[in-house]
């Protein structure tokens, strides 16, 4: 192909924060300042492993890493593998016998709602998305307490009275959209949740930290193009507190959470370098049409970005803001 590769330099792993309780008193993450993003490994912010080295094994049971990545092929089902993990759940918000109503925005798929509808029977779980339709969701089981509702919440804004929900949760949503329309989603989401209730952000900055020319001046190059083509900032994530502040939200708390890309990172890191091979190849034709590469020449290629994310040490910053509704 002719592209030459440039050998990335292998870096120290810094000390990792050992106090895991800061910020919100339920998040396992640090508090951290999201101006601030330097994409090196030092900027970083791995205490969601609880003080262990970024390569120790991660060996939670209760996280099904090898029933879920064996069994499902969906990109968001394995997203939610991995972000259940770094949360040591599937929610930072306590699931408390007040909460009785909750809305899930977002996501694409019913796996957090059936598993929240499950662990907890007592509340009512509403599910919007564009994606709903009668076929896929005839595809799962559904629990008893869930309901799915298909919508844009650009026509018409969410089809709910004002104040249902003690607790709104979204996931992947924000981040796609241009920053000019995140405010009207936020005001939509303060009406429908109930004074006093809370809501719940988790959203990825899908750029690669700490990457490396071989992947920046190919891939990096056309997937920053596509993502400003539609609109797409990362800062309006990264500041996505400072907005919720502007909608009179209080109790408002924004982490960092960084993860790994590689076997450095243990398993979740594997899950993750998984991950960005099958979200690569759903756009395999982007790739051939710009960078004239064949089908074997993409697959290559992208082993060896993962082979040197590794060596690197690449990773990627998720960002999860709670706040509660004045």
């Amino acid at each position: 192909m002719g592209n030459k590769i440039t050998r990335p330099r292998i870096l120290k792993r810094r000390p990792l924060n050992n106090n895991p309780n800061n910020g919100h008193p339920n998040s396992p993450v640090e508090e951290v300042n999201c101006n601030k993003s330097y994409d090196t490994i030092y900027d970083a912010n791995f205490s969601w492993l609880d003080g262990r080295r970024v390569s120790d094994e991660l060996n939670d049971a209760i996280y099904l890493f090898g029933r879920y990545s064996e069994e499902t092929e969906s990109l968001t089902h394995l997203m939610h593998v991995i972000f259940k993990y770094i949360l040591r759940g599937n929610s930072r918000i306590n699931i408390t016998p007040e909460i009785k109503s909750c809305l899930h925005i977002g996501s694409g798929h019913y796996v957090w709602l059936v598993e929240m509808a499950n662990n907890h029977k007592d509340t009512i779980f509403d599910g919007f998305d564009i994606t709903v339709t009668a076929e896929n969701s005839s595809k799962i089981y559904l629990p008893p307490n869930v309901n799915l509702r298909n919508g844009n919440i650009f026509s018409g804004g969410l089809p709910y009275p004002d104040e249902t929900f003690d607790y709104v949760n979204v996931r992947s949503f924000l981040s796609w959209l241009p920053g000019d329309k995140i405010p009207f989603v936020l005001s939509e989401i303060k009406r429908v949740t109930k004074k006093g209730g809370w809501i719940e952000l988790l959203e990825m900055d899908p750029f690669i930290k700490n990457a490396t020319p071989y992947y920046e001046e190919h891939l990096g190059k056309i997937w920053k193009e596509l993502c400003r083509h539609q609109g797409y900032n990362p800062s309006n994530i990264i500041n996505l507190d400072k907005l919720l502040n502007r909608h009179e939200f209080s109790e408002i708390n924004s982490s960092k959470i960084s993860i790994p890309i590689g076997r450095y990172g243990g398993r979740v890191g594997d899950l993750y370098a998984k991950q960005f091979i099958d979200g690569s190849n759903a756009v395999a034709s982007i790739i051939t049409n710009n960078l004239g590469f064949t089908d074997e020449e993409i697959q290559t290629y992208l082993q060896e970005c993962v082979r040197e994310f590794d060596l690197q040490q690449s990773y990627s910053n998720t960002y999860l803001v709670c706040a509660k509704k004045l």
